[in-house]
């Protein structure tokens, strides 16, 4: 369902998984982080047992944090402090993505359910900074932690920044839970799966998309 994407005017971003990869290495930096922050906040947990535990949650639910919530910690309370400690350093760099965004002539948001220094210290590890006036970032706090997958919260201010139609806009991610709210509002949605399509993509994506750099192509 790759396609034309002539008409679209601007782009709303996703941020992890969609303009840097998840590698194992980063996935393992997020579960060490999210155990040294589970214990910071009173977790009652030996840092390898808390690392198992934030191991096991990201792979039953996509989220290192899951099963530390079952544990009674508060999520508002865990963000930031999770995103502060994750390394950066572990995350791939690429130039050729570099280059394809600073070709593109849109306008573009990043809205993201990682936290505001997270997006800004990302920003400055891949070599970004320049494309994304800190305006122009949506993070979960400044949604009041309304998620994507629940609100149509952060689609709506994007729009607003971006004073774009519905219609011409583009909201890129690479889960699909995070699309059917965006496409509610009647932006266009595009999904980058990396090689794992989703069973059931339904209407609420219109685009699909093996990478990001090809979806980059196709907006040049």
């Amino acid at each position: 369902m790759s396609g034309d994407l002539s008409h679209i005017e601007a782009v709303i971003w996703d941020l992890d998984g969609t303009l840097y990869r998840y590698t194992e290495l980063f996935i393992a930096a997020c579960n060490h982080a999210a155990a040294r922050t589970a214990i910071d906040m009173g977790l009652q947990m030996e840092f390898d047992e808390a690392v198992i535990m934030a191991t096991e949650s990201e792979r039953l639910y996509g989220s290192s944090f899951k099963l530390f919530a079952e544990r009674g910690l508060e999520y508002r309370d865990f963000h930031l402090p999770y995103h502060e400690s994750v390394d950066v350093a572990v995350i791939e760099k690429n130039e050729e993505m570099k280059q394809g965004l600073e070709a593109l002539d849109k306008p573009m948001v990043i809205l993201t359910n990682a936290s505001r220094p997270w997006v800004m210290r990302m920003l400055g590890h891949l070599g970004y900074t320049h494309l994304f006036a800190p305006e122009n970032i949506i993070a979960l706090e400044d949604n009041n932690f309304e998620a994507k997958a629940y609100h149509t919260t952060g689609f709506a201010k994007g729009l607003s920044i971006l004073k774009s139609d519905p219609d011409k806009t583009l909201m890129v991610e690479d889960l699909p839970r995070n699309l059917p709210k965006a496409k509610e509002l009647g932006l266009k949605t595009a999904l980058v799966h990396h090689g794992q399509m989703p069973e059931m993509h339904g209407e609420h994506i219109d685009y699909l998309f093996q990478n990001t750099l090809e979806l980059v192509h196709a907006l040049r």
